[in-house]
């Protein structure tokens, strides 16, 4: 019981200790993670946010965003931007 008791609370902690990680240690993805273990080389090209043009940034974020919001519309019976009901 002690044991299951520890699992949950490591498990509902586990999103803050993965942001604590993720403070020193750079993200890894899927995909990098897999070039590592086999060995191969892992090469990050950084570009600092200023950089960027403002309208790539919020069509990145309306990318990400958008399947979320859709599921959302869908479960309130709101029309997606078609104009046709979900």
């Amino acid at each position: 019981m002690r044991v299951l008791l520890k699992a949950a609370v490591f498990l509902a902690m586990l999103p803050l200790e993965i942001t604590l990680v993720y403070s020193i240690l750079p993200a890894v993805s899927t995909p990098m993670l897999a070039r590592l273990l086999t060995g191969q080389k892992v090469e990050r090209i950084w570009t600092p946010l200023d950089t960027i043009s403002l309208v790539l940034q919020r069509s990145v974020i309306a990318l990400r965003g958008c399947p979320l919001l859709r599921s959302y519309r869908r479960r309130l019976g709101c029309p997606d931007a078609s104009g046709v009901k979900a």
